[in-house]
């Protein structure tokens, strides 16, 4: 749950399944999306130095925050057309791949000018939740 304008953090398990694995790629999706929204690939260098990409709908609004065992997608601030499925893929060196998957309800106040002679320059102020 994220209110809207604030900022979400969704989690992703990246612990390798052993000491001796490692993590190489980490992409998140928004809904059926076949195209990641949010790229880590550390198949050249380590996680800490690894090359991020995102989508440009998203640029200078999300950031990864790499950690153990979760690691953290954090949208700043959340938009409307934020709410929806996404999913954390891991890939690892050795064992197999994990997918954690996260279900985003926006929510927030909504502002709406009325447009009635008789009501004019009111503003209404409704609470909802987008589903």
């Amino acid at each position: 749950l994220a209110m809207l304008g604030q900022s979400a953090s969704l989690p992703c398990n990246i612990t390798p399944p052993t000491r001796d694995d490692s993590v190489i790629l980490i992409f998140w999706y928004l809904n059926e999306s076949a195209k990641p929204i949010y790229t880590v690939d550390a198949r050249t260098f380590a996680l800490d130095k690894a090359e991020h990409s995102q989508d440009e709908k998203l640029t200078s609004r999300v950031t990864f925050h790499i950690s153990y065992p979760i690691a953290f997608f954090r949208l700043n601030p959340v938009k409307e057309e934020d709410k929806g499925e996404y999913r954390c893929r891991v890939d690892f060196k050795r064992g197999r791949t994990r997918n954690t998957i996260i279900q985003l309800h926006v929510i927030g106040e909504y502002e709406k000018m009325v447009s009635d002679e008789r009501l004019k320059n009111c503003t209404t102020r409704t609470i909802f939740e987008k589903t």
